[in-house]
């Protein structure tokens, strides 16, 4: 948090005494994970910025579909359920969902809460609707990190990002717990789902106006390759992000080694490097 901060605050001083623009600043990182805190700083600070060659934190396929269960728990809405309801696949077709539609409007009810009143001969929906209640139950008894964990589990989501070969995805994930974890630590009081979901309406309600060309850019070192910018930081430069874990666990330096000249060498004017102690 305090490394993401800090450029945050350091990006706007510069922008003050030395006139600069935002757009003269890259972000740079070794894994999209990183972009997380960094994102946060920036939003807070009300720095505009863009990601090249990727997607915002918050609007990863991922992290919606884990916010979209925690927000199907809290709320029972209907963009939350149309978002999960076959996340991971429970074999219901649009079909299927166009007939609970129907039945919706017919009783001026929610979706989930048309199912929960009809059970439409689907097993698996129905499994859904008493996982989603249990969950409701729990929220309230547990920490949201650990409710995050049995969302993962009960659901089948880590599985099926793990089938699908997705490590990155998984990264991601981790991100997300830590984000929350951290959250945990920092507040006195018990941190509730409700309070959760507010802290990050913030960044998940963003109105990105794509027309403002003046903003910073973030991107994975791979993606900087060939390009330059007149000031660049190098976030998350710890052990085990850059150089990463797997490359440090086999030995194979040289790749990592690469990749930090690549980062340097991106700067025309200024060049920092962060990391955060005991990450």
């Amino acid at each position: 948090f305090d490394e993401g901060l800090f450029v945050a605050s350091e990006i706007q001083r510069l922008v003050k005494e030395k006139q600069l623009k935002y757009a003269d600043f890259a972000i740079l990182y070794r894994a999209n994970h990183i972009s997380r805190m960094i994102e946060q700083s920036l939003i807070k600070e009300q720095i505009p910025y863009s990601i090249w060659g990727g997607i915002r934190f918050f609007e990863r396929r991922e992290i919606k579909d884990v916010l979209s269960y925690l927000r199907l728990i809290v709320f029972g809405d209907d963009f939350s359920f149309l978002r999960v309801i076959n996340t991971p696949s429970r074999k219901l077709g649009k079909v299927w969902i166009n007939d609970v539609k129907k039945l919706a409007e017919q009783n001026n009810t929610s979706l989930f809460k048309t199912i929960e009143d009809n059970s439409l001969n689907r097993q698996s929906a129905l499994d859904f609707v008493n996982l989603i209640k249990e969950l409701k139950k729990r929220k309230d008894e547990i920490l949201v990190s650990d409710l995050v964990k049995e969302i993962l589990d009960k659901t089948g989501l880590t599985e099926m990002y793990r089938v699908d070969g997705d490590e990155e995805r998984i990264e991601n994930i981790k991100e997300l717990q830590n984000a929350i974890i951290a959250l945990e630590n920092d507040d006195l009081e018990k941190l509730t789902l409700e309070n959760y979901l507010q802290e990050i309406a913030l960044y998940t309600d963003m109105d990105v106006d794509d027309k403002k060309i003046d903003r910073v850019k973030l991107m994975t070192i791979h993606t900087a390759k060939g390009l330059e910018f007149p000031d660049v930081f190098l976030c998350g430069f710890t052990d085990g992000v850059l150089p990463s874990y797997k490359s440090m666990k086999e030995r194979r330096l040289e790749e990592e080694r690469r990749l930090t000249y690549v980062a340097i060498t991106r700067a025309e004017k200024a060049f920092y490097m962060t990391e955060s102690e005991g990450y």
